[in-house]
C-alpha cells in the first residue's frame, strides 16, 4: 500500500495531523489495478525495457515506521515556510532511501525536485536527520513531499534495472554434446558489482562439462560493463541466471 500523511503547513508549530489513506498494492509489484506511477510516485518512464518495480516491502510502511513523523512534519514545515516552497503549490521532492543490511540509512538521495533555489539539500538533510531502521528484507524505498496545503509525505516503491550482463551469451552447443556428455543448461549465481564488474559467480547447477562452464564464466566476465541501478544510481546486484543450451 501507498500511506500518504499529512500536516497543515503554518507559520507557528502546527499541530501534526497523520491522515493515513491506504493504497492496495500486492507483493509482486503490481498493485491490485495500482498503475505502476502511483507505485514509484512518479509518472517518468522506465529506462530500460527490463526495468521494474520493486515487490517489496508490502505492505508498504507509514511514515512512522520509518522515521520519527512528527518531527519531519515540523523540520519540513518550517524549511518550507522559510524557503517559500509552501507557497508554490507545485513544489516536491522526490527521493531515494537506500539501507544497509542492518537496516539502517546508508543514502537518501534526489530523484526529482521541482524547489526554490538552496531549498533542496536543505529539505534532504531535515529528512535524513528523521528518518529511523528500514522495514526488514528492503533494500530502498521512495518518499515524495509534497509542499501543498495540507502538507503531504507519501511512501512509494523504488525502481529496479538490472545490470545488463550475459545479454548476448547463449550457447548453440547441443544437448547431446561431444562423445557420452550430456550437456544441460548450467545455472548460475551471479554478482554484478556497483562499478559495473562481476563479482562472485557461484555454479548452481552445472552443464556437465566444466571447461564449458568455465568458457561461459569468461564469457560472462568479458560482458560485464556496466551496473545495475535503482532509482537511478548504481547498486551491488546479485541474481540467478541460466544458459540455454540448443536441444532445451
Amino acid at each position: 500500500m501507498l500511506a500518504t500523511h499529512r500536516s497543515r503547513a503554518l507559520v507557528t508549530l502546527p499541530a501534526v495531523l497523520l491522515a493515513m489513506v491506504s493504497l492496495a498494492a500486492c507483493a509482486t509489484g503490481g498493485g491490485g489495478g495500482r498503475s505502476r506511477a502511483a507505485l514509484l510516485l512518479s509518472d517518468a518512464p522506465p529506462p530500460r525495457p527490463d526495468c521494474h518495480v520493486e515487490p517489496g516491502p508490502s505492505p508498504l510502511p507509514p511514515i512512522s515506521a520509518i522515521a520519527d513523523s512528527a518531527g519531519l512534519f515540523y523540520g519540513l514545515t518550517r524549511l518550507g515556510n522559510e524557503t517559500g516552497a509552501v507557497r508554490q503549490d507545485t513544489a516536491y521532492l522526490l527521493l531515494s532511501v537506500r539501507y544497509d543490511r542492518d537496516r539502517r540509512v546508508s543514502t537518501v538521495f534526489r530523484i526529482s525536485s521541482y524547489l526554490p533555489e538552496g531549498a533542496e539539500a536543505k529539505v534532504l538533510g531535515e529528512v535524513r536527520r528523521h528518518l529511523g531502521a528500514g522495514p526488514a528484507n528492503t533494500e530502498s524505498l521512495r518518499l515524495r513531499i509534497a509542499f501543498t496545503r495540507p502538507m503531504m509525505v507519501r511512501v512509494g516503491r523504488s525502481e529496479r534495472c538490472p545490470p545488463p550482463i550475459g545479454a548476448r551469451i547463449g550457447s548453440t552447443r547441443n544437448s547431446a554434446g561431444d562423445g557420452d556428455v550430456h550437456i544441460v543448461p548450467p545455472k548460475f549465481h551471479v554478482v554484478v558489482l556497483d562499478n559495473g564488474q562481476l563479482g562472485a559467480v557461484t555454479v548452481l547447477r552445472g552443464s556437465g562439462d566444466d571447461e564449458f562452464d568455465r568458457a561461459l564464466i569468461d564469457a560472462l566476465r568479458q560482458s560485464a560493463r556496466s551496473p545495475g541501478t535503482i532509482d537511478g544510481k548504481p547498486a551491488t546486484m546479485e541474481f540467478d541466471m541460466s544458459v540455454p543450451v540448443a536441444g532445451h
